[in-house]
């Protein structure tokens, strides 16, 4: 099972649990007085009226080093508001609250904050002597330009590096592109995702979306069952944005792979499931995660996985076909697992006849071999009842007269005979089976006296070992 970490503990850029959080001041101004207020405000130079108030919005937490790198790449813009970062203030008080969680619960949890940190420490290990914040220095160019004084006139200020600054390039699709793609192999997705939305083109954005979710899914692992939870959590969120609606099934429908594979997520793999609007594709994809919940249960014997099956092949697929044969598939799993009554119960929902014939004489085989007694001889005869096509029923009752011989009851085996549909077939099966018993009571006359013999032997052979032990003694 995978740990329950508060969102607020959750770095953005790790997507784990922080070790060293630290806040931005990546803050927004907003002023709280209305605009005649402050345009009084200006004209009687503040003597009446105080200047207005703004309202601070707080900054974000992330982890320190990752941060730090982060802001180096990324122009001391923060990932997720895009504001200018001037300053970092370690916040002791939520890195206490952390420390207190994760030590005083399981072990499981204290074990998990270790693995964080050391994790932290050896992807950012060239970060631990560095500022986190790095100092804005201008390249050597625009230093040449703010130090020109031979250009002091007004008509060449457009020409100055500040100017600039505040007038950049517009950046084309294919740079942005290039871009997304940089911070891609950099495992900086969520600023590959921040690069994407800016894109117009949506040739260049549907593209960009696709490979961070590919990334997203490289990412995941059975070793990390909560970190690939999230990481699969991502990939939704992202493919939600995809304009194209066939890359985006193509795109859902890797991530219901993905999830299967994993075989811990398939509650995620429905929601992702659910989301595609293709309908073939839609039921094709349900059938898989039911499948895979059948194949579970017959591997660990849980009954929560076939109801999920079951929930499934009812709600969610709308294939008449693909839904019998799930819930066909359903009723095997539950005879295999000699959970008999509740999969006769389950042939009930089966609308096809052939399946529902199918299954009963399954069923009524499983009742004779599972322990034959009169409980589950009655059992199997109802079963065989119940069979609508002829030729099914004659061979289910087949099966049972047949069981009943070998284990030496005949009156049994005789009134299964006589349910048999035709007389051809009843004559045929009263012949086999007299010829069985004459053949099995010929076969035991024949082995009496090596039965009798081997008894002899060995009362004489126990009598001369107890003389032996006494003449020892």
């Amino acid at each position: 099972m995978s740990l329950e970490i508060p969102r607020l503990f959750v770095c953005p850029i790790t997507l784990d649990v922080m070790t060293d959080p630290v806040r931005t001041n990546c803050i927004e101004e907003k002023p709280k007085d209305s605009l005649i207020k402050r345009i009084l405000s200006i004209f009687f130079n503040n003597f009446f009226l105080k200047t207005s108030q703004v309202e601070q919005i707080n900054g974000h937490y992330f982890e320190k080093l990752a941060l730090a790198k982060l802001l180096r790449q990324n122009n001391l813009t923060c990932p997720l508001c895009g504001r200018k970062i001037t300053k970092v203030t370690p916040d002791k008080k939520l890195s206490d609250m952390i420390a207190k969680k994760f030590t005083n619960l399981s072990d499981e949890h204290k074990k998990h904050f270790e693995e964080a940190k050391k994790e932290v420490l050896n992807s950012y290990k060239e970060m631990i002597d560095q500022v986190v914040v790095p100092p804005n220095i201008c390249s050597n160019r625009e230093n040449r330009l703010n130090t020109n004084n031979s250009v002091n006139h007004r008509a060449f200020h457009l020409h100055n590096s500040l100017y600039r600054a505040f007038h950049p390039p517009r950046e084309t699709d294919r740079e942005k592109y290039d871009k997304v793609t940089n911070h891609i192999s950099t495992r900086n997705l969520v600023l590959a995702e921040r690069d994407a939305d800016l894109i117009i083109f949506s040739y260049f954005r549907n593209k960009s979306y696709n490979e961070i979710v590919d990334k997203y899914l490289d990412l995941c692992s059975d070793a990390e069952i909560r970190a690939s939870f999230q990481k699969l959590e991502k990939a939704i969120d992202v493919c939600k944005k995809i304009s194209d609606p066939q890359i985006k099934n193509d795109i859902y429908y890797k991530i219901v792979q993905k999830a299967i594979l994993l075989n811990r997520h398939l509650a995620l793999a429905k929601r992702a499931a659910s989301l595609i609007t293709d309908r073939n594709k839609k039921n094709k994809t349900f059938e898989k995660i039911a499948n895979k919940y059948i194949s579970n249960y017959l591997e660990n014997k849980n009954e929560s996985f076939i109801k999920n099956a079951i929930i499934i092949a009812n709600s969610n697929i709308l294939d008449f076909s693909i839904q019998q044969r799930v819930l066909f598939k359903s009723v095997n799993a539950y005879s295999n697992n000699l959970k008999l009554k509740k999969a006769f119960e389950l042939t009930k929902s089966l609308s096809l006849v052939t399946l529902k014939d199918f299954n009963k004489k399954h069923i009524a085989k499983c009742y004779v071999d599972k322990n034959f007694n009169n409980k589950n001889f009655e059992k199997a005869l109802i079963a065989a009842n119940q069979i609508f096509d002829r030729s099914t029923k004659d061979s289910a009752y087949n099966i049972i007269a047949t069981k009943a011989t070998s284990k030496i009851a005949f009156i049994k085996s005789f009134k299964t005979i006589s349910k048999v549909s035709t007389f051809p077939k009843r004559f045929f099966l009263y012949f086999k089976i007299t010829i069985l018993i004459f053949s099995y009571s010929f076969l035991k006359i024949l082995l009496s006296p090596f039965k009798l013999s081997h008894f002899a032997l060995n009362f004489l052979v126990a009598k001369f070992r107890a003389l032996l032990t006494r003449i020892r003694s």
